[in-house]
């Protein structure tokens, strides 16, 4: 038997105070002269002797009364009826939420230090013999460790570490421990700050093992703080950022605040410059709005094109850094190099497309997606033909040919070689082309999607049309505009017909007649793309126009064409911005080489007021990739570690950043019910320790026990009733 209050029976020593007071209060015997002395001799020591016995049943009575008394206050346990005893050798699973959430800082210690410190007055006072196991969402022990000074020293190392595994996946797996344990006692102790993100709403994988185990005590040690306060900065996506005119980047960013903050907070913008030297480019004032969420932006000017890195930082920051300071990285790619081939005068016949892809007024304020040159046919052909200048069409990332005519085998063979090589390709089909058998020779069809057969003319026009299902990036674009998309407004009269598909082709657009507009098919590393109407306009009058698209104000057109550019430059759609669960796949540049390597941004402080990125220094070393030429992709594995890091080329000048934050799930700080955290642990009952409870339990260690408090007050009201009762009878007979 134990006590959960042992320091009341030091009260029991006012058991004794009945006695002190029986004899103290002994009545003496008073000298009575009367003649019958005989008599009153007999009647006085009948009554004596009554008294006597009178006096010893209320002396005991009350006695026991004060020690029922000091024994409710001491709160009694014993032993629930366990077999095994309650010294009896132990196996123990410890079980640690160490997400980073639990750095939360209270009375100067962290909710993972305050569970280290319950856990070893746990592991100390296991019973001899007994065996421990630690278990974390990152490590699941494969079996128990006979030396506790091996525990102690796992539970001494343990840091928070982000995790998408929760504790009832772990608790679950820890379980499996127990299958070849042959130790009479089995005890899981979790230790935890009762946030609900710790736990999953499935938790029929812990069910069937507790079901397995049904003699497993639960201890649920919540070492949670009192109260919370604690702001916690959004993450940046690439939905944050939104590239301004002239270089200049607009950053949005949200605070999301439990609890009261007391104290008034300020968010600012650090940049990393190119000597890796922090500078403040913003601040901003957050509004004192309480669990809610704060809206704030930066903007930062003058950026050129390449990697940007920086990070936003709460200060003062709160009882929870990890979540106060958030990484980012903005990549403001080159223009993408396109060569545009076209009828002489070139650049007359190619200004609407040029001017599409590539506007003067977002070339002058170094916005331009798209970078392009212009040359004649005769030019290509000349390029095509010659072995050396072919070499300089790599330079390009894709090539559209305007109106083209017919091709040589040998320059054919030329541009399925770029293509190869991952470079993209556009024919637009006109009325250059003299019949449809030059674009269906065996070189053509190396590359086409499809052969060309001949034309079609509709006097009334027919609209451009999406397939059934949109599943083409092109096509898609049009969709994610979330407008309604006035195709008829630019009528097509005039398109080459096309043959069966090539196999690996498909159809981008349709018309609304059902037969292709837009085709394309991968071969190699690139793609090719035919699109039977031009997209030039026509000189000769309108009996020769072959439709409306590049006329007017036709938004359509530039939509097009830049979709069109993007799918064939395989223009990167990727964010450097990442979580540590998240892996990345690049498309390394053809000079970048094979072997590339991975390492933390290097941040030098020249600035003491700058917030320094001290977590930077703790991180891992050099990782060392190598990407895939095959396939030109480059993966980046997910990173534990939150911060800035660098990917450079071993053998050319290329790099690029990329950030990496934890999500905020592994700091969402928001209890769980007791109601619902006891039905995760459903068939079996689970003892939920809090605060001072959980400090007592570990100076006693009782593991599942009776209390007896409530038959010890209910027996000290009876026996107080019986003792009152007999009193006033006693008194009333004397």
């Amino acid at each position: 038997m134990l006590f959960l209050h042992p320091f009341f029976l030091g009260a029991l020593v006012c058991a004794g105070i009945p006695i002190l007071l029986h004899f103290l209060t002994k009545p003496k015997p008073k000298r009575v002269v009367f003649p019958a002395l005989r008599f009153l001799q007999e009647n006085r020591q009948s009554r004596a002797q009554s008294l006597k016995i009178r006096h010893i049943l209320l002396m005991l009575l009350r006695v026991a009364l004060i020690v029922l008394i000091v024994l409710v206050f001491a709160r009694p346990q014993t032993s629930g009826g366990d077999a095994a005893g309650e010294n009896a050798p132990t196996a123990a699973i410890f079980v640690f939420d160490n997400l980073p959430r639990m750095d939360y800082m209270q009375k100067n210690k962290s909710r993972l230090d305050e569970a280290k410190d319950r856990a070893r007055g746990f592991l100390r006072r296991l019973p001899a013999g007994s065996v421990a196991a630690v278990a974390t969402p990152q490590t699941t022990p494969t079996a128990f460790l006979p030396d506790r000074e091996e525990a102690l020293r796992q539970i001494e190392r343990l840091e928070t570490v982000p995790s998408l595994k929760d504790l009832t996946r772990v608790c679950a797996e820890s379980l499996k421990l127990f299958d070849n344990c042959d130790l009479p006692r089995k005890e899981i102790f979790i230790f935890t700050d009762g946030s609900e993100e710790a736990w999953s709403v499935d938790s029929n994988a812990l069910k069937q093992a507790l079901e397995h185990h049904p003699s497993t005590r639960v201890t649920l040690v919540d070492v949670s703080a009192t109260e919370v306060a604690n702001s916690c900065l959004e993450i940046p996506l690439a939905d944050n950022f939104q590239v301004l005119r002239g270089g200049n980047v607009r950053i949005q960013a949200r605070i999301f605040r439990t609890g009261v903050v007391s104290h008034v907070q300020r968010a600012a913008l650090f940049l990393v410059d190119e000597n890796g030297v922090p500078q403040k480019r913003g601040e901003k004032e957050i509004r004192d709005v309480q669990n809610a969420e704060s809206v704030f932006e930066f903007e930062i000017g003058g950026l050129s094109n390449g990697t940007h890195q920086g990070w936003i930082e709460l200060t003062p920051s709160d009882a929870l850094e990890c979540d106060n300071r958030r990484f980012f990285t903005i990549y403001l790619p080159p223009p993408a190099p396109i060569l545009l081939v076209a009828d002489a005068p070139a650049e007359k016949s190619a200004f609407l497309v040029k001017q599409a892809l590539a506007p003067a007024l977002l070339q002058k304020e170094n916005r331009a997606k798209f970078e392009c040159d212009v040359v004649s046919h005769e030019e290509f052909k000349r390029r095509l033909e010659n072995s050396t200048e072919s070499g300089s069409l790599q330079n390009y990332r894709s090539i559209f040919v305007l109106n083209p005519k017919s091709f040589s085998p040998r320059q054919w063979n030329t541009m399925a070689q770029f293509v190869h090589d991952g470079g993209g390709i556009g024919f637009f089909l006109g009325d250059a082309i003299e019949k449809g058998a030059d674009f269906s020779t065996l070189e053509a069809r190396l590359i086409l999607p499809a052969t060309v057969e001949f034309q079609a003319r509709w006097s009334d026009g027919v609209a451009l049309a999406m397939p059934r299902g949109v599943t083409h990036p092109i096509a898609q674009t049009f969709v994610d505009l979330e407008v309604p998309i006035p195709w008829s407004a630019f009528p097509i009269f005039r398109a080459w017909q096309t043959g069966t598909l090539e196999k690996g082709a498909q159809t981008a657009l349709f018309f609304e007649n059902g037969t292709p507009a837009v085709l394309e098919k991968a071969y190699g590393r690139g793609k090719a793309l035919l699109m039977t109407t031009p997209i030039h306009v026509e000189t000769g009058g309108s009996e020769r126009q072959w439709n409306l698209l590049p006329l007017g104000e036709s938004w359509i057109f530039v939509v097009l064409m830049n979709s069109i550019a993007d799918y064939l430059s395989h223009g990167e759609d990727v964010s450097y911005n990442v979580t540590n669960f998240q892996t990345l796949r690049l498309v390394p540049p053809e000079e970048a080489g094979e072997r590339f390597w991975l390492a933390p941004r290097e941040i030098v402080e020249t600035n003491p007021t700058a917030a320094p990125n001290t977590a930077l220094s703790t991180r891992e070393g050099v990782v060392s990739l190598v990407a895939d030429r095959k396939a030109r992709s480059l993966d980046v594995p997910a990173l534990e570690r939150s911060g800035n890091y660098v990917l450079r080329s071993e053998e050319s000048d290329f790099w690029r950043g990329i950030s990496v934050n934890m999500p905020r799930f592994c700091t969402h700080i928001q209890p769980l019910p007791t109601e619902e955290l006891r039905e995760v642990f459903v068939p079996l009952n689970v003892s939920i320790l809090k605060n001072a409870q959980g400090n007592l339990r570990e100076e006693t260690r009782f593991w599942s026990s009776v209390d007896w408090f409530a038959i010890l007050a209910l027996l000290t009201i009876s026996l107080f009733i019986v003792e009152n009762w007999l009193a006033g009878r006693f008194y009333k007979i004397l």
